[in-house]
């Protein structure tokens, strides 16, 4: 399978109050549209849109516009949105925007996110290099799926400094999803040797947090390439699943 060159960026910000608590939020480019902000390894915001999407204000809901929260509590949004989302081409290329939102969580509960607001440099055009690859396995199979093989690729950071990473799958994907893929963040506490941090999963317009089942592994080459080794488990849907995946890319 050919697959693209990873799209880089570096990182960028986002903050937001979730049910009144103010939390700051490392970002990452999800290279089939939209952002994603990682608090830790429980809170979390992806607010998706379209990779066209143009100048101006925009109701959570429409125009390919959706959000989703988790932490504490974790639920798609059922209405908010986006207000002043700017893409500036000149220069350094930067998508930034304010935001809020109301999420529904699986008990009904609602969700308040409020004052957001994010500013992430954007990733360059893909590249064709068939050399990176990122997959996983589902056990049991999911929707259908017993894994995913990704086709799309960014990470934030340098080449010198990555992460996080996201990979998805956005083709060919089984039981009526739109997608599949992971989001994985290191830990640079020892700069030198970086660590495997939080996991989340990507499925359809969901961030579901995973918990390592194994440290897990990481060989990083600053400037040149990585390979990450993971096993999590998860729950989506009412059940649990176990994950086992790969990721090898050249910076």
């Amino acid at each position: 399978m050919t697959t693209s060159k990873p799209d880089t960026h570096d990182q960028g910000s986002m903050s937001a109050t979730i049910d009144g608590k103010l939390m700051p939020f490392v970002t990452a480019i999800d290279p089939c549209g939209g952002v994603i902000g990682i608090n830790d390894e429980d809170h979390f915001i992806y607010i998706g849109f379209p990779n066209d999407l143009g100048n101006g204000n925009y109701d959570i809901g429409e125009h390919g516009v959706w959000a989703y929260v988790g932490g504490d509590h974790s639920g798609e949004a059922v209405h908010g949105k986006l207000e002043d989302f700017e893409r500036d081409e000149s220069g350094k290329a930067t998508i930034q925007s304010k935001f809020e939102f109301t999420a529904v969580d699986e008990n009904d509960r609602e969700i308040e996110v409020k004052d957001g607001v994010f500013s992430v440099s954007t990733a360059q055009p893909a590249k064709i290099d068939a050399t990176n690859a990122a997959s996983a396995t589902f056990d049991p199979a999911l929707a259908s799926n017993a894994g995913f093989f990704a086709n799309r690729f960014s990470y934030s950071g340098t080449s010198e400094k990555p992460g996080p990473f996201l990979v998805k799958q956005d083709e060919n994907v089984q039981g009526g999803l739109s997608s599949l893929g992971a989001l994985l963040n290191l830990d640079y506490q020892d700069s030198a040797n970086p660590t495997l941090g939080c996991v989340f999963m990507i499925i359809d317009q969901a961030v579901v947090s995973a918990t390592l089942s194994s440290p897990g592994t990481v060989k990083l080459t600053p400037g040149q390439d990585i390979e990450i080794q993971f096993e999590v488990e998860f729950s989506y849907g009412g059940r649990s699943y176990r994950s086992k995946g790969s990721l090898m890319l050249n910076l």
